[in-house]
């Protein structure tokens, strides 16, 4: 599964820190498929006790990253959002409209669910 752990090399090149790295991978490694388990755990991760934290981490450089790996736009929102890059400072583009968002700080028509 390079393509998960080049994603994880990446986010935390870029300052991301995972509270609960071990669960993170551990789960993200025996799920289907890696990216709804990591968008999953990004949205409701705290049960697990995984936390992603973002800090003062550049919301573009996160953007990019994010985007090279064909990631839903749900999966993205719920990485995205997980990481304090909410959609409250997004842009009019293509994808809010898709999401239910004018672009500001409104919850996504779609919730990942389980």
């Amino acid at each position: 599964m390079p393509d998960f752990i080049d994603f994880v090399d990446q986010l935390e090149s870029a300052g991301v820190v995972f509270e609960g790295r071990a669960t993170l991978l551990d789960r993200c490694a025996e799920a289907a498929s890696w990216r709804e388990e990591f968008a999953f755990l990004a949205a409701r991760g705290r049960k697990e006790e995984v936390r992603f934290i973002g800090g003062h981490v550049d919301t573009e450089v996160l953007r990019r990253i994010v985007r090279g790996y064909d990631l839903t736009p749900v999966q993205e929102h719920a990485v995205l959002g997980a990481l304090g890059q909410a959609w409250a400072n997004a842009k009019p583009g293509p994808l809010l409209p898709f999401l239910g968002l004018a672009g500001g700080a409104q919850e996504p028509s779609t919730k990942i669910t389980r």
